[in-house]
């Protein structure tokens, strides 16, 4: 997940939560509100600490050549 799906729960769990004032009887949306924006914090906090210990970077594998065999292409 990146940075734009934690911002999407987010909104989406604050929108919920705060805006729609409908009562259904079956779906409690302010609890499923905070569910979103608790998932969404929870996301973004991750791809921080992902970002900054540079796991979300791959090294590209590289190989050398030594003069002796040819890279196979």
């Amino acid at each position: 997940m990146g940075v734009g799906v934690s911002v999407f729960l987010l909104i989406t769990g604050a929108i919920l939560r705060f805006a729609i004032e409908e009562d259904l009887k079956s779906v409690d949306l302010p609890m499923i509100g905070v569910i979103l924006m608790i998932a969404g914090g929870a996301t973004f906090l991750l791809q921080i600490l992902m970002a900054s210990r540079g796991g979300g970077q791959r090294q590209p594998n590289e190989r050398l050549y030594n003069g002796d065999n040819p890279p196979k292409v």
